[in-house]
């Protein structure tokens, strides 16, 4: 299942590209390739005195750092490194670039020391507005030459600030302080700029997921997937696409910490948004961890991985080995194994799997002699039958691959006092999906409520998926 991953410190600053510092008329149009945007003209500012005298201080000596040829040596170092930690492709190599990186951005800020320093002297003699933003525009310089979160995020924070920020870009400034913050783990900081940032209508870079985050870096699961279930709410009603990283970021902490309702929402819309085999398998093994369901559900939940191909491995195919013999489910048992084999994940050969086929047979001969479905057939009829002999009919005509049976016998079913509802509207619509009903068969699942709603919520998507010819 996929885990949380984020931009390396080095990609964030290459990725910095705002209009910002041109505004000020500090760098070049050229630097604004990443936003893709026009740079706009330089603000006309109106600096304090003390402030201005201190800034064009620190102007010319940090214009002057830059042409160093020891700092330009260092950087170029920096940017090596960075073009190794992009290039590794393991952990390893990944971890020991990562700490070459570091030690060269290192040595390059302490060569920019002074100008820090310098900076840090003339945003004391900050007397208004004006004087924030060219602090704030300096201080992103700075950030941007040496790929310092530290710096971009003060000089960001000085600008938004200011008031002076483009309104188009406030959203965008929030979202790269939010980062930022959180790299630095300033969780309540982040979380208040990332919130500014997705209320403000920036939801690219994962700006949501990130939002989340803060959360979940706290412990407060509850938290984290509420801003990751409306802001997928959000962008459904926007038109949007989901994002795949932040329900797949969902799904894992709602198993984490064992919350099916939420397992069932984001697992839903997960395989609804993108319905592949992986996510269905992490689907599932999350419904079956966090649900913890009794034999009867999770025989519903291997029934979908059957119908869905998301069996992930043998120990799937063992545990409805396991509940189809426990219940009596001959015939299930042996298309399970069938698939197993099928799948290199079975052999016919493992004990476990002869036994399973061996009483599989034998339960089909007994069943056979005996007449089970022509018994329940009739039995079921009779106007003193009791709920539990026509869920039976059912359950065996289900089982037994008549799904229009046990539909018919469901229906009997359903209205009877006492009975499970859950499990009866589940399994009609199960039996009306087999039957490629699956209009129907949706509108069943969507009746299931209490513990069994969330496994009727992801049959109810696979149902929706056959409807539109997936």
């Amino acid at each position: 299942m996929i885990r949380a991953s984020f931009l390396s410190r080095p990609a964030l600053g290459i990725a910095l590209a705002l209009a910002t510092v041109a505004g000020a008329g500090l760098v070049a149009a050229p630097a604004m390739a990443a936003e893709k945007q026009k740079a706009p003209p330089p603000l006309k500012l109106k600096l304090s005195k003390e402030f201005q005298a201190a800034s064009n201080a620190v102007l010319i000596q940090w214009q002057n750092t830059k042409k160093r040829p020891d700092v330009l040596a260092k950087q170029a170092e920096m940017k090596a490194a960075e073009q190794a930690l992009v290039a590794a492709t393991t952990r390893r190599a990944q971890a020991d670039a990562q700490k070459v990186y570091d030690a060269k951005q290192v040595e390059l800020l302490a060569l920019m020391q002074a100008d820090s320093a310098a900076l840090d002297g003339a945003i004391a003699k900050i007397a208004n507005n004006d004087d924030k933003y060219q602090a704030g525009s300096i201080g992103l310089d700075m950030g941007l030459f040496a790929n310092s979160q530290a710096l971009q995020r003060k000089g960001l924070e000085l600008e938004l600030q200011s008031g002076l920020v483009p309104a188009d870009k406030v959203a965008l400034f929030n979202y790269y302080v939010g980062k930022f913050a959180y790299g630095a783990k300033d969780y309540m900081a982040a979380r208040t700029a990332l919130a500014a940032a997705t209320a403000g209508g920036y939801h690219d870079g994962e700006a949501d997921r990130y939002h989340a985050e803060t959360y979940f870096a706290q412990n407060d699961g509850p938290g984290g997937m509420k801003v990751l279930r409306d802001a997928n709410e959000l962008a459904k009603t926007e038109g949007r696409p989901a994002s795949i990283p932040a329900l797949q970021r969902g799904l894992k902490v709602a198993n984490d910490v064992m919350d099916v309702s939420n397992v069932g929402y984001f697992g839903s819309e997960l395989v609804k948004a993108q319905p592949n085999t992986e996510n269905w398998g992490d689907t599932l093994a999350a419904l079956r961890r966090a649900g913890r369901y009794d034999k009867y559900v999770l025989l519903d939940i291997a029934r979908l991985a059957d119908r869905t191909g998301s069996y992930s491995n043998g120990s799937d195919y063992m545990e409805m080995l396991q509940i189809g013999t426990n219940l009596g489910l001959p015939k299930e048992v042996l298309k399970t194994i069938d698939a197993g084999v099928a799948a290199g994940k079975l052999t016919k050969t493992d004990i476990s799997v002869a036994d399973a086929i061996t009483q599989a047979n034998a339960r089909i001969k007994t069943d056979t002699a005996q007449n089970l479905l022509g018994g329940y057939d009739r039995d079921a009829r009779l106007p003193t039958a009791k709920p539990a002999t026509i869920v039976g009919a059912g359950d065996s005509f289900l089982s037994y691959g008549e799904p229009a049976k046990a539909e018919e016998f469901y229906k009997l079913a359903a209205d009877k006092p006492g009975v499970d509802q859950g499990l009866v509207y589940t399994r009609m619509g199960i039996a009306q999906y087999d039957q490629g009903k699956y209009a129907d068969a949706a509108a069943s699942f969507g009746k299931v409520t209490g513990p069994r709603a969330p496994v009727a919520q992801v049959w109810a998507v696979q149902a929706g998926i056959k409807a539109k010819g997936g």
